[in-house]
């Protein structure tokens, strides 16, 4: 089914077998359409958490190893895709506290791995 390779103590990569079928999608939300390199203050986000279900939110602040958003994540949220408003891959949760909740952008981890975003 997969091979789980672990990277460091934090990350790890899971290869999928050929022939396994994975659904590329997020519920309430579709298909992944890329990863957003570049966010602005005021951009509106969407996050589908395992807590929190489908929230809407905009970002408040950028920083470039954290974006804050206006949405408030729940227990369960952390690790939640965070998307923009079209569909792209900004970054994945990692917090809250009860002003704003934490974004790691996607695209520096991307590049630190040398990988790319699937999107078919």
């Amino acid at each position: 089914m997969a091979t789980l390779t672990r990277l460091s103590k934090w990350v790890a990569l899971a290869r999928i077998d050929p022939g396994v079928e994975i659904d590329l999608s997020v519920p309430s939300v579709g298909k992944i359409r890329g990863a957003r390199q570049t966010v602005r203050q005021g951009e509106s986000v969407i996050m589908v958490g395992r807590g929190s279900g489908l929230v809407k939110g905009v970002v408040l602040e950028v920083h470039p190893d954290f974006i804050f958003t206006s949405f408030i994540a729940r227990a369960g949220d952390g690790g939640a895709p965070v998307l923009s408003d079209t569909g792209e891959l900004i970054g994945i949760l990692y917090g809250a506290d009860v002003t704003k909740s934490y974004v790691v952008p996607i695209e520096p981890i991307l590049r630190e791995l040398d990988m790319q975003l699937l999107t078919e």
